[in-house]
C-alpha cells in the first residue's frame, strides 16, 4: 500500500512540475520572447503627385495587425481642430510621434498607442515649422527630420531644433542639389546615414543625397539623380533591406504611377530600374513601409487601398488579394510604420 501511495504521489508531483514548467514558458517576460508587432497608419492631407486628386483625408491614426485587421483607432482628429496627421513615427512601446499640419499650430505631438487619445506636445516652434509640412522621418541619433516644403528641419532627441549657420538643417542646397527647395516630398536614410531627399517641382524632379551632418556648404551635396522623366514627380521613398532605394512617381497628367529601384551608396544614387507600373493597381502612391518578412506595403491614395508586394528579381509582385480595402483608416495615407 505504501508503495502504491508513493508512486501516486510521484506521478502527481511530476504532473504539477510539467504544468508549472509550461506556464513559465508562456510568460511574456520569459527570455527569448518578442513583442508582437503592429502596423500603424495615419491619414492626413498627403501629396500624391502632380495633378493627382487626393480624397478627403480620414484624419485618423489607426492600429492594424500584420494580417490587415483593424485593432482600434489610436487617435481621431475629426474634432473640428483643423489638425491633420501628416506623418507618424515610433517613439517607444507606449507612444508614437505624429507630425501635425494645421495653419493655426503646426507641431509634433506624442500620442499614446493605447487608443485613449491621450496626446502631449513634443515640439512646437512656429518660426521653424513655418511652411506646409510634408514628410517625417526618424534620425539615427533619436531625433526627427521634418520637411516643410522648402527646407528640412531637424529636432534632436532632447526636443531642440538643430540649425546650421542659423538655417534649417537642410536649406538652399547648391551644386548639383541646387534649386530643389520648393517641395521636398519624401526623405530616407541610406548607407552610412546619408540623407536622401525627394524633390517634386516642374523641371526639378530629382533625388538628392545630403551629408548625414546636414547641409552647410556645397560639398554637403554628395550626389543626385534626376527623375526617370521630367514629368515624373516623386511622392514616397524607402530604403529596403535588399540595399535598394525605392521611389514612387506619380503624375495624373501623363498617367504616370510607377515605382523605381536604385543602387545607392553613401554618396550616390544611380541605375534606375522600373519595378512596378500598373495603373490599375496603384495610383497616387503616398507611403511605403517594409514588413518584417521584407514584403512591402504601398498606399494607393487614388484607390484608397494599401497593397502588399514581394520584391525579387527586380520586380514588385502584388499579393493575390488587396491588403487593406478602402476605409476611413486608408483615406489619404500620410504615413505608416511597424512597431509594438
Amino acid at each position: 500500500m505504501k508503495k502504491i501511495l508513493f508512486i501516486g504521489s510521484f506521478v502527481f508531483l511530476a504532473t504539477v512540475l510539467v504544468v508549472l514548467s509550461c506556464a513559465k514558458s508562456e510568460t511574456p517576460s520569459s527570455p527569448g520572447t518578442t513583442s508582437q508587432k503592429y502596423l500603424y497608419i495615419a491619414t492626413g492631407a498627403s501629396y500624391a503627385g502632380n495633378t493627382v486628386s487626393v480624397p478627403t483625408p480620414g484624419k485618423i491614426i489607426a492600429k492594424f495587425s500584420l494580417d490587415g485587421k483593424l485593432v482600434y483607432k489610436v487617435r481621431d482628429y475629426n474634432d473640428g481642430s483643423g489638425d491633420y496627421p501628416i506623418g507618424i513615427l515610433n517613439y517607444d512601446s507606449k507612444y508614437l510621434l505624429a507630425l501635425i499640419e494645421n495653419t493655426s499650430g503646426r507641431r509634433i505631438v506624442r500620442v499614446a498607442k493605447d487608443g485613449s487619445g491621450s496626446e502631449t506636445n513634443f515640439f512646437i516652434n512656429n518660426s521653424s515649422l513655418s511652411a506646409v509640412l510634408r514628410a517625417f522621418t526618424a534620425t539615427p541619433d533619436g531625433g526627427v527630420l521634418v520637411s516643410k516644403s522648402s527646407a528640412i528641419e531637424k529636432v534632436n532627441s532632447s526636443r531642440a531644433r538643430i540649425t546650421l549657420g542659423g538655417n534649417p538643417f537642410i536649406s538652399g542646397p547648391a551644386g548639383n542639389c541646387a534649386t530643389t527647395t520648393t517641395l521636398v516630398t519624401a526623405m530616407a536614410y541610406g548607407p552610412l546615414n546619408s540623407i536622401f531627399m525627394a524633390h517634386a517641382a516642374a523641371g526639378e524632379n530629382q533625388i538628392n543625397v545630403i551629408s548625414s551632418t546636414g547641409y552647410a556648404a556645397a560639398a554637403d551635396c554628395l550626389g543626385y539623380t534626376d527623375a526617370p522623366a521630367a514629368t515624373d514627380y516623386p511622392t514616397a521613398m524607402i530604403y529596403h533591406s535588399s540595399g535598394k532605394m525605392l521611389v514612387s512617381y506619380c503624375n495624373d497628367a501623363t498617367l504616370t504611377h510607377r515605382i523605381y529601384s536604385y543602387d545607392v551608396t553613401n554618396a550616390t544614387i544611380n541605375n534606375a530600374s522600373k519595378i512596378f507600373d500598373d495603373n490599375s493597381v496603384l495610383q497616387g502612391m503616398t507611403s511605403m513601409v517594409e514588413m518584417p518578412d521584407a514584403t512591402i506595403l504601398v498606399a494607393s491614395t487614388t484607390f484608397g487601398t494599401v497593397e502588399r508586394f514581394t520584391y525579387g528579381a527586380g520586380k514588385l509582385i502584388k499579393a493575390t488579394s488587396t491588403f487593406l480595402s478602402p476605409s476611413q483608416e486608408t483615406a489619404s495615407v500620410s504615413g505608416m510604420f511597424i512597431a509594438d
